[in-house]
């Protein structure tokens, strides 16, 4: 019976690599033989940590940080990566998708890459049969073998259970260069919200990773804004009595109804009364930003460092909480060990992904060697303090 199944998962590789789509590898690799492969000890190149400021970068999480920069600023939306979702410097390979991409993907796109995952899941189980039943191996497989291996992992600890966690993730070199030109317009003004709050500067940088900067932006959970508030985050830690000068989306000024106590905005005379619009804070970047510093402010006591405060932006103080209850308050540990409901691919790179965010819009010449063409910054008639 499994001599029958592994020869059913055979033909169906055969079938699916028969109509390959375009790809390129992420890196040209020497690969080793398997004699070599099996002598040479495997070696963790990750095991320094950098301190840059407030926010540490431990060893470990260098691969994670290395695979959200090439997201952010090496792979265009058109290329499609697959790799594993534990451990994200092992790349199988970047597809370049045919014909053109736009922001959001086709259904046919969709089904190519699912194929093509589909084709490397096959692939990883074939090979973990091959090996678990000591049958002979080809050129293929020993390429494949080289590529796990080179991460400096053993093999059996990272291709146990690899067909199940392949992952894609498509480039968004061009969405983040946007957000970058858009974020010189609040740039000034976020540093100075956080300064003023006590806390690193470079907070600022967190909306590129919940929006790209987009100040109407919409996720499934229901948050809004630029720095994805929930209605239950904004009416804990959002300023109640802010104003803004200026609508942040329109350029109106926000007047208040004197029937209902909500903000409207001035409008065009069109014959008719003007109607009564309630203002959601969570679309003014600059009372949204003031919360973010209170909740990063209250997490931070709460939990005690940073790569903890700024993932529980992402899953929720309670969660890292427990998360540090569990496993210690190590994050590489949590990272790597904590198994909690909901704490899945997106926590567990949350702090990865702001680190890559911040190399990258601290020195965005080095990414975007082509140019940005920032938008100009606000100037103080624009927005106004908070009391």
């Amino acid at each position: 019976m499994r001599i029958w199944l592994f020869l059913t998962i055979a033909f169906v590789l055969n079938a699916c690599s028969s109509a390959e789509p375009t790809v390129k590898l992420d890196k040209p690799i020497a690969y080793p033989t398997i004699s070599q492969s099996l002598t040479v000890p495997p070696q963790n190149p990750y095991i320094s940590a950098i301190h840059s400021g407030a926010f540490q970068k431990p060893g470990e999480l260098e691969p994670a940080v290395e695979f959200w920069r090439k997201t952010y600023a090496v792979w265009h939306r058109s290329e499609v990566a697959f790799h594993d979702d534990r451990y994200l410097d092992v790349i199988y390979e970047v597809m370049v998708l045919p014909s053109y991409v736009d922001e959001s993907l086709t259904s046919e796109q969709k089904e190519m890459i699912n194929q093509r995952r589909d084709f490397w899941k096959a692939q990883l189980s074939v090979l973990e049969s091959k090996l678990l039943y000591n049958m002979p191996l080809d050129a293929n497989d020993r390429q494949m073998i080289a590529k796990l291996e080179s991460s400096g992992r053993k093999l059996n600890s990272i291709l146990n259970g690899a067909a199940e966690r392949v992952r894609w993730q498509r480039g968004t070199r061009e969405r983040f260069k946007h957000g970058l030109e858009i974020s010189h317009r609040y740039d000034r003004q976020f540093r100075k919200i956080f300064r003023d709050a006590g806390l690193p500067e470079d907070l600022a940088y967190l909306p590129h990773v919940e929006s790209s900067f987009q100040p109407t932006a919409r996720s499934s959970a229901g948050a809004v804004g630029m720095w994805q508030f929930t209605k239950a985050a904004a009416n804990r830690f959002m300023p109640a009595g802010h104003r803004p000068a200026r609508n942040s989306l329109t350029g109106h000024r926000p007047t208040h109804s004197r029937l209902t106590g909500h903000r409207r905005v001035d409008q065009k005379p069109t014959g008719h009364r003007l109607a009564d619009i309630r203002i959601d804070q969570r679309l003014d970047p600059f009372a949204s930003a003031i919360g973010a510093a209170r909740y990063l402010s209250y997490a931070y006591g709460k939990l005690g460092d940073w790569p903890t405060a700024i993932t529980s932006y992402n899953h929720g103080i309670s969660g890292m909480k427990r998360a540090q209850d569990q496993v210690g308050r190590d994050f590489v540990r949590i990272v790597e060990a904590y198994d909690g409901p909901a704490f899945g691919f997106a926590s567990r790179n949350y702090y990865a992904q702001f680190l890559a965010a911040r190399e990258i819009a601290s020195n965005p010449t080095q990414y975007f060697s082509e140019g940005l063409q920032y938008e100009p910054p606000l100037v103080s008639s624009q927005y106004m303090a908070v009391e």
